[in-house]
């Protein structure tokens, strides 16, 4: 459900949100377990995706998923083996 959401109301808003990046991951373990990660670019976009989220997100989320953990912080490093 989190997904199909997320890829019905998504297109609405995503000019909001230049640059932005979202990854979802499901459990293997528990399919039902989800997490979703979004990348964007400034403290304003970070502010228009919570406003986003309350809209689109949250109402879904407390029906289906009344437990969740939410973690806000900036990115710190990206490591990988690209040139």
């Amino acid at each position: 459900m989190f997904v199909m959401v997320l890829q019905q109301q998504w297109p609405t808003f995503i000019d909001k949100l230049p640059g932005a990046e979202l990854s979802i991951f499901r459990s293997e373990k528990e399919r039902n377990v989800m997490q979703a990660s979004w990348i964007l670019q400034s403290k304003e976009q970070a502010d228009e995706m919570q406003a986003i989220g309350d809209q689109i997100i949250i109402p879904y989320r407390k029906k289906l998923m009344p437990k969740t953990n939410r973690f806000e912080g900036a990115l710190v490093a990206i490591v990988n083996n690209d040139d």
